[in-house]
């Protein structure tokens, strides 16, 4: 058995362990829940991307 505190979490889908982080955005102009935007932001860094822009899709000038 292992005595590291993240093996709970490594246990769990990525998207369960993003809808426990709280949102600290005003509820005024939320579109999109926190846990899929923290979703979409790590399949970005995974594909490789390593801005905003980048993960939004905007191509680099």
């Amino acid at each position: 058995m292992s005595s590291s505190p993240t093996a709970p979490l490594s246990r769990q889908p990525l998207i369960g362990v993003f809808k426990g982080v709280p949102d600290p955005r005003d509820r005024r102009g939320v579109r999109h829940r926190l846990d899929t935007v923290l979703a979409l932001a790590a399949v970005g860094v995974l594909a490789g991307c390593r801005t905003l822009l980048a993960i939004w899709g905007t191509p680099a000038t």
